[in-house]
This record gives C-alpha cells, sequence and structure tokens, in this order.
C-alpha cells in the first residue's frame, strides 16, 4: 500500500496487525568518542576485530536472536574467534547459545537453521553435549518435519512460503549440515546437502549464466523472477555453500565435480560482473542497481577460501583484492567510535526488478556484520588502513541524559538501532519523571507491544509445527496476550489525553524473528493514537475469539 494513503497511526497500526499475523517474513554524540582515529597501519583481521568489539559493547549477547541473520553473525564471530586471541568472542557465542537453550527456541523453518553452525562450535570447544543436542534437533528437523517439494527439495519457511524453494536455503541449512558433518564425521548429512544441491540447481540455476534465480513454486511450477536477474545476495548464499562444501569433500569423492563445475561458472560470471569500485550491485547483472555489502563480501569469502582450499583456481586473486579494497569503503566509524558496517541490503524476498532496486539499505545489518567478519578474518593479515571516515548525520545526545527530552531523543535513537530494551528503559525513565507525558506512556506502551507480537508470532509458529496444540495456543492468548493487550490499550489512551504529545521515529529496526526490515517515518501524536487503539481492539476482539 502507498504509505500517503494513511495517517502515520493508522500506518502504525497496520504493520502492527502485521507483526501479529505475518511476522517472518547506544547512545552517544557523533566524532570520535569511544575509539578515536587511528594513523598507524593495520590489517584486516584488524578490522574484524573492531568491527566484532564494537557489536559486542553495544549488543547484549540475548539481543540477538534465533534466526537466518543473527546465526550469519554467529558463523562470522566463531571464525573470527578461531583466530583472534580474545576468549570474550567465545564469551559471547556462548552466552548468546546459552541464553536461547535456557529460554527455548524453535525450528520451523530453513531460516532457524543457521544458528546450528555456531552450536557445532561451541561444542567442538567445549565438549558441552547441550550444543550438539541443537544439531541432532536440526537433524530431525530436516528430516522429519521440514516440508519438501515433490522432488525432495526442502521448503523454505513452511507455512508461510508453502511448497517454495528460496535460493537462501541453501546456504541457512547447507553450512550447518557440513559443519555437522566434518565434526561427526558423518556422511548422511553431506549426502542431503548434495542432494539439496542438485535439486536447488535443477529449478534456480540459470545454464548460460551458471547463476541462480530467486524462488521456484512446486505448484505453480514457475521461478521468480522471471527475467534472468541474479539476485547478489542469494547468489553469495550459494557461492558460500559451494566453497564450504567443495572445502570438505573428499576429491575422490564421485559425486564432487557437478558442484565443482557449479562454482567454477559461478566464478566466472561473477567476476565479470564486478563493479569498477571492487563491490557487485544488489542484482549482479544490472549495474544500475546499488552496490551492496553483505554479498559483496560473501563473494570475497567465498573467493579466497576457494583459492585457499584449492576449489578455485589462483587467478581469481585480483577479483578479491578489489572487493576487499570496495568493503573497506562500508567500514565506518559509527555515532558511539566503534566501527560499524554499512551498506546491507534489507531482509529481501522473490520480486521483480523494481522491487530488488528498492529494497532499502543500513547500518550494522547482523547478516552484513558477519559476512564481513567472514571476509576480513579470511584475508587475515593483508594491510589496511585504520583511517576510517565518520558516519554522517549522528543526533546530539548527551552521554548520560537526564530530561525527558534527552531521554526521547535517546530512545528514539535506539529504536533505529534495533536496541528496543534500550528504548523501553528510556521510555519508562521519561514516564518515571513524568507520568503525564504522552512520549513516554505511548513509547513504553509501543515497545511492549512488538514483545507482544513476538509471543504469539512464537506461539503460533510452534503450533504450525505441533509443538503446542491449539488449546495451549489459546491458553497463551487467554493468560498473556490478551492481558498484555489490555495494559497497552491503557497506556496509549492515556498518551492521547496529553494534548501536546508527539513522537518521532525516522526507523525502527526490530532485528527479531528474522524480521531485518526497518519501517521508517513513524510519527505520533493524540489524533494518532486513537487510531492506533481502534486497530489493538480489533486485534484484541479477533483474538478473544480464538480463545
Amino acid at each position: 500500500m502507498r504509505r500517503d494513503l494513511f495517517a502515520p497511526g493508522l500506518r502504525f497500526a497496520a504493520g502492527t496487525l502485521l507483526l501479529f499475523f505475518l511476522l517472518p517474513a547506544c547512545s552517544g554524540a557523533g566524532g570520535e568518542s569511544g575509539e578515536a582515529e587511528r594513523n598507524e597501519a593495520e590489517t584486516m583481521l584488524g578490522l574484524a576485530q573492531r568491527v566484532a568489539d564494537n557489536w559486542i559493547q553495544t549488543v547484549r549477547p540475548e539481543q540477538n536472536d534465533w534466526a537466518w541473520g543473527d546465526g550469519v553473525l554467529m558463523f562470522g564471530l566463531s571464525q573470527l574467534a578461531s583466530v583472534a586471541p580474545k576468549p570474550e568472542y567465545w564469551d559471547y557465542l556462548g552466552a548468546w547459545m546459552d541464553h536461547h537453550l535456557s529460554q527455548g527456541y524453535t525450528l520451523a523453518f530453513s531460516d532457524h537453521c543457521p544458528p546450528g553452525i555456531a552450536a557445532v562450535r561451541l561444542q567442538e570447544r567445549t565438549g558441552d553435549p547441550r550444543y550438539l543436542a541443537v544439531t541432532d534437533r536440526i537433524w530431525d528437523y530436516l528430516q522429519n518435519v521440514a516440508a519438501r517439494t515433490s522432488d525432495g527439495g526442502l521448503n523454505h519457511m513452511g507455512f508461510v512460503t508453502g511448497r517454495q524453494l528460496w535460493v537462501d536455503s541453501l546456504f541457512m541449512f547447507g553450512i550447518v549440515l557440513n559443519e555437522m558433518a566434518r565434526r561427526e564425521d558423518n556422511d548422511a548429512y553431506r549426502q542431503e546437502l548434495l542432494d539439496q544441491v542438485r535439486v536447488f540447481s535443477l529449478h534456480l540455476r540459470d545454464e548460460a549464466s551458471g547463476l541462480y534465480r530467486h524462488m521456484w513454486d512446486d505448484r505453480t511450477k514457475k521461478v521468480t523472477p522471471e527475467e534472468p536477474l541474479f539476485w547478489a545476495r542469494g547468489n553469495a548464499w550459494v557461492f558460500v555453500t559451494l566453497v564450504e562444501l567443495l572445502g570438505q569433500l573428499d576429491g575422490n569423492d564421485p559425486r564432487r565435480q557437478e558442484p565443482l563445475d557449479i562454482l567454477a561458472a559461478m566464478a566466472e560470471s561473477l567476476a565479470s560482473w564486478q563493479a569498477p569500485s571492487g563491490l557487485w550491485h544488489t542484482l549482479v547483472n544490472d549495474p544500475d542497481t546499488y552496490e551492496e555489502t553483505s554479498a559483496s563480501a560473501l563473494f570475497a569469502y567465498g573467493f579466497h577460501k576457494g583459492m585457499r582450499v584449492g576449489v578455485l583456481p589462483q587467478g581469481y586473486g585480483n577479483v578479491v583484492e578489489r572487493a576487499m579494497a570496495g568493503l573497506r569503503t562500508r567500514l565506518l566509524r559509527g555515532c558511539e567510535g566503534g566501527v560499524i558496517v554499512a551498506g546491507t541490503s534489507h531482509g529481501t524476498s522473490p520480486g521483480d526488478r523494481s522491487y530488488y532496486a528498492n529494497v532499502t539499505v543500513g547500518d550494522q545489518v547482523p547478516y552484513g556484520v558477519g559476512a564481513v567478519l567472514l571476509a576480513c578474518t579470511e584475508v587475515g593479515d593483508w594491510p589496511a588502513s585504520a583511517n576510517l571516515p565518520a558516519k554522517e548525520g549522528c543526533p546530539e545526545i548527551p552521554e548520560d541524559p537526564r530530561t525527558p527530552e534527552e531521554l526521547v531523543a535517546r530512545a528514539v535513537y535506539r529504536l533505529g538501532g534495533a536496541d528496543l530494551e534500550g528504548a523501553r528503559e528510556d521510555f519508562r525513565r521519561v514516564e518515571a519523571l513524568e507520568p503525564q507525558k504522552g512520549e513516554g506512556l505511548f513509547g513504553d506502551a509501543f515497545v511492549d507491544l512488538l514483545f507482544t507480537a513476538f509471543r504469539i508470532y512464537d506461539e503460533f509458529v510452534r503450533f504450525s509445527i505441533e509443538e503446542v496444540s491449539w488449546a495451549d495456543f489459546q491458553e497463551v492468548v487467554r493468560a498473556e496476550i490478551l492481558p498484555a493487550l489490555d495494559g497497552i490499550r491503557g497506556k496509549i489512551s492515556l498518551a492521547g489525553k496529553d494534548e501536546g504529545f508527539s513522537l518521532s521515529i525516522p526507523a525502527l529496526q526490530i532485528n527479531r524473528r528474522g524480521m531485518y526490515t526497518p519501517f521508517l517515518d513513524l510519527s505520533f501524536d493524540a489524533r494518532s493514537a486513537a487510531d492506533v487503539l481502534v486497530v489493538l481492539n480489533l486485534v484484541g476482539f479477533l483474538l478473544g475469539i480464538l480463545t
């Protein structure tokens, strides 16, 4: 729907309704505080550590979700942890994994499998059987729960996508299967991955270019996009998966030649489409689309590792050099001084040329950070300038905000950085200072609504794979969701009584439940709060019917 057709409140309400039913899919002034600009030479491995250190300092372990993007982040961090002498990287990985093991996690989609990569490596490091249980559960999901196409291809997102192959999935379950095969010496894992490479290639691979389209529907027998357009990150998922797989396959394996030929054809095409900057466009073969960070980092990683392990010829060294030069332009000093990763496209579904060209980009998107960690760690001691440009447009927020206005400003900034918990703390401090102030009341309710949406979504996903019964689902709605909605409506109603209430949120970045696409340009006042109440009343009514 076009944005200008809705008042801000109705736009947010519509987005909230989407969260309930369709969700798959930090302070600091600008400048040089925190980590001052350096003048000495540095290595790419050193830059990787600066990127990782900033993430660890600004995102608590439990704020990283059990989802594909966070799994890619932890893949990169575990790669860095294996070579960098910093035990805090392993500590962070362990704290994240242990948090999800203690609170429970769901395996209902291919997108839920990438955390298993870190589980394999943590088990390898610690011997803790709890981590082995994670990969056992992933294998059970893939063999006994996941839907498949008529020829055995693994479905992407269960009930959300139906019998469809999305190119993303080959990486999402493929890397962890390869890691499991390496760790446990169980060839069944690798044979499953080889079977999937064959099926995905049959339906998605373009013979002329050797590259992959985004999606194939087993019901309609149609591919998307219909035109020969090749989404960069999707092809990067395949490229890295092939490199990882071939790096582990025995040279005499009779099934090795097919993926080796596929990789060779991909490498030739990708090298020919590399932009002068060293990066790749978000549609590989469309130079009029923007250049994208995460795909470029994954390609750099894949090319370099492919040469290192002998599955690609050495002639691609210049491709990697240019790619790393381009990636260095995407590393910035962030608003709090640490090194951030810019220019990652947000969550991307199958579409047409116009859709791909207009997917938004952002900073510190988890899988973009993970991809950069992989690339920088892979090239290791390559030289790199430590002098990085500063991010522009940083808000001026006091280091220790005290007034309601300062706290609201920091809360809004935190929402843009996906720090939902931090934003809620700030809004609640506003409430404590001025109990009737609309911004504090509405902001607190706003974040509570997001977490309530996560809760109902989680239970519905669990119901979809029969982890819980319909009666259990109804009980959660009755005992938790409806009371939570009552409290949220009450705060929004009070906020609406503050006639001077005005809250503008340029970007709401969620980064939970696999949702890495922000809501942009949200604005609320007393009038739009009433619009939100209308939709929340409807949501409450519909949920009440379910119970």
